[in-house]
């Protein structure tokens, strides 16, 4: 429901651990089309079924779609600036999901990190980078009441990807 089917989009399950035992993402990602993902690892009859399973670090996946050819990952490798991603790390998920059902903003998904925070992917089409970071200020504005995570700064943002366990638990 976020990316059409043609469209680049990055996905990773790389990671690398800090000493607290948090997992980021260790790497660009991979760039391919929705199709391919959906071929290979997500759709009806994945042709690989195993390579995001059983990992403790979870997986991510970029909100916003990838030029093609551009595997970067910087935001001006951004084809499409459809999404900015808000979180609130320092509140428990069902007020997080409280501020976003109230909000009436236009989110495109809700996320569970499968950790301590929702990520929610607010919908902005904006037509450029100039925009987007306006109407992204414009959107931690209006919640600035809630304090939401101010590291979600960029349109080639990771967010948590759902359907997939991180550890024990399930990003949905």
């Amino acid at each position: 429901n976020c990316f059409k089917k043609d469209e680049v989009i990055c996905i990773t399950n790389e990671a690398g651990e800090t000493d607290e035992g948090k997992f980021f993402p260790a790497s660009k990602g991979t760039f391919q089309t929705v199709q391919w993902w959906l071929d290979t690892f997500f759709g009806p009859n994945p042709t690989d079924r195993e390579h995001f399973r059983d990992k403790p670090q979870g997986a991510w996946i970029r909100i916003n779609p990838i030029k093609e050819g551009d595997y970067s990952g910087r935001d001006d490798s951004v084809s499409v600036y459809r999404h900015l991603l808000v979180e609130f790390d320092t509140r428990p998920k069902e007020e997080q999901f409280a501020i976003f059902k109230q909000s009436n903003l236009p989110i495109s998904a809700i996320v569970d990190s499968g950790g301590k925070s929702l990520h929610a992917w607010v919908r902005v089409d904006a037509k450029d980078f100039e925009e987007w970071k306006t109407r992204r200020q414009m959107v931690f504005d209006y919640l600035s009441d809630y304090e939401p995570d101010e590291m979600t700064k960029n349109p080639s943002r990771w967010s948590r990807l759902g359907g997939i366990f991180r550890g024990e638990h399930e990003q949905r």
